[in-house]
């Protein structure tokens, strides 16, 4: 492909998808489906880390995005606990009517987009 009688060179892009996974609480943590997670950690009620077998290039080139399929009346919320790493991040799952009472939910999808 040409562009403009410029050459075209293909790229690494720097906002490809690093880490995606789909994990379920409500007792033991669990793994429904993933890409490119090396191991799921359950730190307590509503609070997990998931770690990355091929980790970024650092904690500040990639962005992390949880989301949650709605189970229950009350739209459940998700964010990260601490600043992420290379390779690791950790999440924390809420009642947004009550921010303090961490909720074990499932599905809980996390997606990481960045560099690598």
């Amino acid at each position: 492909m040409r562009l403009s009688g410029q050459s075209y060179r293909l790229q690494r892009n720097p906002s490809i998808i690093g880490m995606w996974a789909v994990v379920g609480g409500g007792g033991t943590m669990k793994i429904h489906s993933q890409y490119n997670l090396a191991s799921l950690t359950d730190n307590g009620v509503g609070d997990f880390t998931l770690s990355y077998v091929i980790p970024f290039a650092s904690a500040s080139d990639y962005a992390v995005v949880g989301g949650l399929v709605h189970t229950s009346p009350v739209s459940p919320c998700q964010g990260v606990a601490n600043p992420p790493t290379a390779s690791t991040v950790r999440m924390l799952s809420f009642d947004p009517a009550n921010p303090a009472a961490a909720v074990d939910f499932d599905p809980v999808t996390v997606l990481c987009v960045g560099r690598r």
